[in-house]
């Protein structure tokens, strides 16, 4: 009879955190796709100058937000920019990639089930940021998102899986490669469409305050993202994750000794924000920002001794000591 009862009390509990992660009652969104890559490189290359007002009309705010920066010619109203353009698409290597990327991708409608699943949960913790409009790009490997007030773009050539030949040649290092993984591309997309909303806005810059800013905007993303796995939020290898779970108190105890908590050296907050093989100054193992683990972990303590505070509150402090002081976190 106790053990029924004890496996009825462990069932409420996983349906009560369920309910947690999964809110019901999810807005209904219509979220429209845009295949511009398609267009543009099966265009007759003799025609695109031709092209070039229909695809700025068409794809309006995103196509000179692809040239501009994404591939790094002058916007669409240059005297110079249809020939920019024709070169681009011309160029054998980027034909190549391009067929690539049709191999690749014959189909990318699991990655917009899941991005629309995504916006549901974004639209209904944020319910006045707008739904966004998302473009599918081949940028030459030049940038693997792009985003405004309005628009996802996504570059497919940047999301070809780690196996692929051309990252080798164009000699990315190996930790980014490894993140060029189609299960990257949603949490890549939304962190980059929302994470511009809510930039760094403590009063002070030093290392504790960057970990924390980066912790908070990943506590919010697992909350939009509960189906993505911490591997992918963190950009760790599982391996990686145990590690930081075992090494949490001789992290945050190496930070405090060595004064690096309050740091405010430029090369220290990169140190410990920044992308790598490893986190500098803790051991080979950690991932890089194994430090903004720790922030996570900072704001997961913090929320939780403080159920009042709303995700749009806690990313709108602007006191970094003060999540640090009721989080009461002792590792």
């Amino acid at each position: 009879m106790k053990k029924n009862i004890l496996l009825v009390v462990v069932f409420i509990l996983l349906l009560s955190k369920c309910v947690t992660e999964y809110p019901e009652n999810l807005p209904n969104i219509d979220v429209k796709f845009y295949y511009f890559y398609k267009e543009l490189f099966e265009t007759p290359v003799d025609s695109i100058p031709q092209k070039v007002p229909y695809f700025a009309k068409k794809y309006y705010p995103f196509y000179d937000l692809f040239c501009v920066y994404v591939i790094n010619i002058e916007h669409s109203g240059t005297v110079k920019h249809p020939l920019y353009l024709q070169a681009f698409v011309s160029d054998y290597n980027m034909q190549k990639v391009y067929q690539y990327i049709q191999k690749k991708y014959p189909s990318t409608s699991d990655v917009n089930e899941q991005i629309i699943k995504s916006l549901r949960h974004l639209k209904y913790y944020f319910p006045e940021i707008p739904v966004p409009t998302v473009y599918y790009y081949h940028g030459g490997f030049n940038k693997p998102i792009i985003a405004s007030d309005s628009l996802i773009g996504i570059g497919l050539d940047m999301y070809l899986g780690k196996n692929c030949e051309f990252y080798p040649q164009l000699k990315m290092p190996y930790y980014r490669i490894r993140k060029t993984e189609k299960d990257y591309i949603v949490f890549d997309a939304i962190f980059n469409y929302f994470g511009a909303r809510y930039p760094f806005n403590f009063k002070a810059d030093n290392v504790l305050s960057n970990i924390i800013h980066e912790g908070r905007l990943l506590y919010v993303i697992k909350k939009i993202l509960p189906f993505i796995p911490d591997t992918i939020i963190f950009g760790f290898s599982e391996k990686q994750l145990k590690w930081c779970e075992k090494s949490e108190r001789s992290m945050w105890r190496f930070l405090i000794d060595k004064k690096k908590l309050f740091s405010t050296n430029m090369m220290d907050i990169k140190r410990y924000t920044n992308d790598g093989m490893f986190t500098t100054t803790f051991p080979r193992e950690s991932p890089a920002r194994a430090a903004v683990w720790l922030g996570y972990k900072i704001v997961e303590k913090y929320m939780q001794e403080n159920e009042n505070i709303t995700l749009k509150e806690l990313l709108q402090e602007d006191d970094y000591q003060k999540i640090l002081r009721k989080a009461y976190y002792n590792p």
